[in-house]
């Protein structure tokens, strides 16, 4: 055994004396204060869906490069997470051709169009480039609903790198397009019943662009600095909103006492603005500045893993946010990951404790909720710390399992909730205006629960994965966690047959929800909760390979045909069928 308690106080005492000089005390409204949460927090990774082992399609292989792009990855109204393809194993005699390059065509109803090409190509031995151009649209169709209800989302990605052995760097370029309407109008009979002609006269469509640069690298045989990203976005809509993200993060890596400690830097700004209030007309700017240090080593001994370091952060309003109280501060946290190997190969105990400070972003938040209206209040969370602990393991030869509790508590987290009734000349609203849209409400967040999953293999034939999750929250300000449901479960069944033929069944739940309704308009707006019932999810692909070039598929999504809200006010489209087919190649 290794000196195991000396090391690691002597380690641990340095790294928190390194990291003590180095914080910056920093002017705040009222006092100057450094926060230090004493509490550790893990992060729970994957905690709502483990990784499908066996994948329904026949189609990708190949890892590509980084490359931000999506394969079969479509915004459909139901909750179906298409998965990235796996080839069927053949003979060992053969070996199957890989292929760079694709194209994806598809078509469904609703008029759904679905476009995927991606290419890439060596110049030499060491530099390449890659792009991506992707399109799926709907013409909408929901049953009931009396506003236009169809979107797009269409994206443009190039990149240029190079990989030697000593360093290697890639930079890219990204262009996104989408479009959206406000289409969820209250339907209550107590509120203001919008006539045809009103509706005929606002206009619900939103429009979302982003523009973004990355550039990565990496060094194997420089001693001290490993690996640096920025990453730049600029984003803006169709009201004047717009923001700026600059996030650099580099890595380091120093011998202390023989052990090797990484320390992750992390420099985050971003600022923007919103042209208006909800229910005024005071333009709303934002920003924010993030440093971050985390300096961590990992000690392995025996059956014990650990990841021991701290997160040392810097935080400060660069515009006003409404925010009381907290202009700059430094933030502390602890961050310990681990797990022991209680029988080799069967049983492992494992568990975390981590916290750290999340920018949030107008974008981040439209990209999760196209229906927030652009008038937002932007702050970033302070994740005071995540705790989990769990085993994970094998039943049987092929059944495998994981279970974990978690606790967590999170100040300044964001929950969607729905708009407030505005009042005004219909003629002169905006067409987020209507008591349709969704804004971000803050709260202080303590989060418990459990998840489970188990993981079944037969014969890299069929797979079977089960999970689910149940989470209890307490909030401070808020009557309820908005949006936020207590239960979730899933099933994914992957299986292929006849050689050439795969399919996976997805099912999932997402259990009953609350958010805001009108209850009254005259003579005053009131409101009371409103219970969002839970919804049951299942989609269908099947997928026959051709050849190794050519294969066709067809998903059905919802195919149940449940009509459920997403949001409040927001029912899906149901059934939906997509037919298409991919090609893969080569340029010679």
């Amino acid at each position: 055994m290794r000196p195991f308690n000396t090391k690691i106080a002597i380690i641990v005492l340095f790294i928190i004396g390194v990291n003590v000089q180095a914080q910056v005390e920093s002017g705040s409204i009222g006092t100057e204060t450094i926060d230090v949460v004493k509490l550790y927090s893990p992060t729970i990774n994957d905690s709502d869906k483990l990784p499908v082992i066996i994948q329904a399609d026949s189609l990708v292989e190949e890892e590509k490069r980084k490359l931000n792009y999506e394969i079969f990855s479509y915004p459909v109204a139901s909750t179906y997470s298409p998965s990235k393809a796996k080839a069927n194993p053949l003979s060992q005699a053969e070996k199957e051709k890989l292929y760079k390059n694709y194209l994806v065509l598809g078509m469904g109803n609703y008029t759904t169009p679905l476009l995927d090409l991606y290419v890439t190509h060596d110049l030499d031995k060491e530099r390449y480039i890659l792009g991506n151009i992707r399109h799926h649209s709907s013409q909408g169709g929901i049953k009931g609903v009396r506003l236009d209800n169809s979107f797009y989302n269409s994206g443009l990605n190039a990149a240029y790198g190079v990989n030697r052995k000593e360093y290697g760097w890639e930079t890219g370029i990204a262009y996104t397009h989408k479009l959206y309407n406000w289409y969820g109008v209250p339907t209550n009979p107590n509120v203001f019943v919008f006539s045809d002609t009103a509706l005929d006269q606002m206009s619900p469509s939103q429009i979302y662009q982003g523009l973004d640069v990355h550039v990565d690298t990496y060094f194997n045989q420089v001693k001290y600095f490993k690996k640096a990203s920025l990453f730049y976005k600029r984003f803006w809509d169709d009201y004047g909103s717009a923001e700026n993200r600059l996030r650099v993060s580099p890595s380091f890596d120093v011998d202390v006492l023989q052990q090797k400690v990484r320390t992750d830097v992390v420099i985050d700004y971003l600022g923007g603005g919103f042209d208006q209030e909800y229910m005024g007309t005071t333009p709303r700017p934002y920003g924010s500045f993030i440093a971050g240090l985390s300096p961590n080593f990992v000690y392995r001994d025996g059956a014990i893993d650990l990841n021991i370091g701290l997160g040392v952060y810097y935080y400060s309003n660069t515009k006003s946010t409404g925010i009381k109280g907290t202009n700059s501060r430094g933030l502390l946290y602890p961050m310990v990951s681990g797990s022991y190997t209680i029988v080799d190969d069967v049983l492992v105990a494992y568990g975390g404790l981590e916290g750290g400070v999340q920018q949030n972003s107008y974008n981040q938040l439209a990209s999760e909720n196209p229906f927030i209206s652009p008038t937002q209040e932007i702050r970033p969370t302070d994740k005071v710390y995540d705790l989990n602990i769990g085993l994970r393991g094998k039943l049987m030869t092929d059944l495998s399992f994981t279970i974990k509790g978690f606790h967590k508590y999170e100040k300044n987290k964001y929950l969607f909730t729905a708009n407030n009734f505005k009042d005004g000349p219909l003629a002169l609203r905006k067409g987020y205006e209507f008591a349709n849209s969704f804004q971000v409400s803050y709260d202080n967040v303590r989060s418990t629960g459990v998840y489970g999953a188990l993981q079944y293999n037969y014969k890299k034939m069929l797979s079977v994965e089960i999970n689910g999750s149940f989470t209890a929250y307490n909030t401070v300000l808020n009557a309820e966690a908005w949006n936020l449901p207590r239960l979730k479960g899933g099933m994914v069944i992957g299986y292929s047959f006849l050689k050439k033929w795969n399919a996976q069944l997805d099912m999932n739940y997402i259990g009953g929800r609350w958010d805001r309704e009108i209850t009254k308009s005259v003579p005053q707006i009131t409101y009371s909760k409103k219970a969002i019932a839970g919804f049951f999810d299942a989609n269908l692909k099947v997928t026959y390979q051709h050849n190794k070039k050519l294969s066709g598929f067809i998903t059905l999504n919802n195919f149940t045909n449940a009509e459920y809200q997403q949001w409040i006010q927001y029912p899906v489209q149901r059934f939906q069928i997509m037919a298409g087919a991919m090609y893969k190649f080569d340029f010679k």
